[in-house]
């Protein structure tokens, strides 16, 4: 239901787009795709701010006595389908309208500590969301008929939660290592991806295209609020429905 106010709300808009009765708005094309994408982020909180804003602070096992190191590492890694409009008679002008499914894996702190105030201990926290994106965007195709094609432009989504874990990794001097996961908060993110890449033609009406992708997204990670900066590769086949 969701997903399909999301497409009438976007044909409304394109339906706005200032255009003469010869220059008609219709579906280009189908692209689907895998995506990859992984960064940091410069705002992330401290490790006992995070801890603090989890859902269930109580059931992490570590008394922290030290911060080690924060690996800041962001990794996302999702599938894709985009439904592409463009002009009649001006195929220069491409709109979008997709949905996402992504995981987001995010490495944040190495802590010393001990367990029960004896046993000194090092843990590894970390967070994984799944997300149901949907995304709408512009892109300028130079060159749309040719055999290799120039790609670039903006989108903007929102991910819609589907599933948040925290994990608390401890390691021991001399026992084998203990892994605990835990439920986390599930909040909605928004985002901003600029592409740039190439396409090119395989078939009459089949291409690949090849996209670098730089996005800026607002997650909460289990409570705490960050903006993460990612850059990936985004690798699409593309399937032209109409000439």
């Amino acid at each position: 239901m969701k997903l399909a106010i999301f497409l009438i709300a976007l044909l409304f808009t394109l339906g706005a787009y200032p255009i003469s009765k010869a220059q008609v708005i219709a579906i280009d094309a189908i692209e689907i795709g895998s995506a990859s994408q992984s960064g940091s982020s410069g705002n992330l909180p401290s490790v006992s701010s995070f801890i603090s804003n989890t859902r269930s602070p109580a059931l992490f096992r570590t008394s922290i006595a030290s911060e080690i190191d924060h690996p800041n590492v962001f990794r996302k890694e999702g599938f894709q389908i985009d439904f592409i409009f463009s002009l009649n008679d001006d195929k220069r002008h491409q709109f979008i309208a997709g949905i996402e499914r992504n995981s987001i894996e995010s490495d944040l702190f190495l802590v010393n500590g001990s367990i029960q105030d004896t046993l000194s201990v090092s843990a590894n926290y970390s967070v994984r969301n799944e997300y149901f994106f949907l995304k709408s965007g512009y892109q300028f195709t130079l060159r749309p008929d040719k055999k290799l094609s120039l790609i670039a432009g903006g989108q903007v989504n929102f991910g819609i939660p589907v599933s948040s874990r925290t994990e608390e990794v401890i390691f021991y001097r001399e026992l084998e290592n203990e892994e605990f996961s835990f439920f986390g908060k599930q909040s909605a993110t928004a985002g901003l991806t600029i592409p740039i890449g190439i396409r090119l033609k395989l078939f009459r009406n089949v291409s690949m295209s090849l996209l670098v992708k730089q996005t800026f997204q607002y997650y909460r990670i289990d409570g705490s609020p960050v903006i993460a900066s990612l850059i990936g590769t985004n690798l699409g086949f593309h399937f032209k429905l109409r000439d």
